[in-house]
């Protein structure tokens, strides 16, 4: 079973097709991803991982790193 990062990777390469390396260390507006791409891609990743989150909960997620921790965080 890929890691949430792999599966992660997979979606920006589905989704982007192609055009976006996926950087978990870049912010959205580093990348150039619009808030409607935003909105659109953060959807797809709610139905691949099953979550359904408040749109204040997901607000300070700014990375795609941050993004694979809130979906399964690091284990202390």
């Amino acid at each position: 079973m890929p890691s949430t990062r792999d599966r992660l990777a997979q979606l920006v390469d589905e989704y982007f097709e192609g055009e976006r390396d996926p950087d978990f260390d870049a912010s959205g507006t580093d990348s150039d991803v619009s808030s409607m791409e935003a909105v659109a891609f953060m959807k797809l990743v709610g139905r691949e991982f099953d979550f359904h989150s408040q749109s204040r909960d997901i607000t300070p997620i700014k990375m795609l790193g941050q993004l694979a921790d809130y979906i399964d965080p690091p284990s202390s």
